[in-house]
């Protein structure tokens, strides 16, 4: 049964041929022909994909070597074919770091429409978290600011006497 120019599903009945006398065929009774057409599933690597870091707390700093990572994912051979991963796909979430030190996190990957991920490698990355450094104040610069601010208050409320004074004259 030639099926090489159907292009979607179809049933049809078909009859048996025999090219070979040596075996005995009922040719005139039909038999049901049924073909499922499905789109062909392939693997895809995206190699050196950016990983964005997630949540790091708002007084800590993260550090990482690692910055990029390969990702393979399954999905139909036409959707693949042109696909570009969106930036920030592949991910670490700092979230549940709460204090400094070395850790050792898994990335991830955010949902991908029509494609399952299959692997990521590396699977972790280390990752070093510090406390972000406070930046000094510096005493000369904040008083210099301080005063400019002071004048221009002064300033402010010296023109608006003035313009009272020039207004009742």
């Amino acid at each position: 049964v030639d099926v090489s120019n159907i292009t979607e599903d179809t049933e049809f009945d078909s009859y048996f041929v025999n090219k070979n006398k040596l075996i005995s065929i009922d040719e005139e009774n039909s038999c049901t022909v049924k073909v499922n057409i499905s789109e062909i599933i392939e693997n895809k690597t995206f190699e050196n994909i950016d990983i964005t870091l997630l949540n790091p707390g708002q007084d800590l700093e993260a550090t990482y070597t690692v910055k990029k990572a390969n990702i393979t994912v399954k999905g139909t051979q036409n959707y693949l074919a042109n696909y570009k991963l969106p930036y920030g796909v592949l991910y670490v979430d700092c979230s549940a770091i709460t204090e400094p030190g070395e850790y050792n996190l898994e990335i991830k990957t955010h949902k991908l429409n029509n494609l399952t991920p299959v692997s990521i490698e590396p699977k972790n990355i280390a990752i070093t978290i510090t406390e972000k450094p406070i930046e000094p104040v510096n005493e000369e610069t904040e008083t210099l600011e301080n005063q400019e601010e002071i004048n221009n208050q002064e300033s402010s409320g010296n023109e608006s006497q003035e313009n009272l004074t020039n207004e009742n004259a």
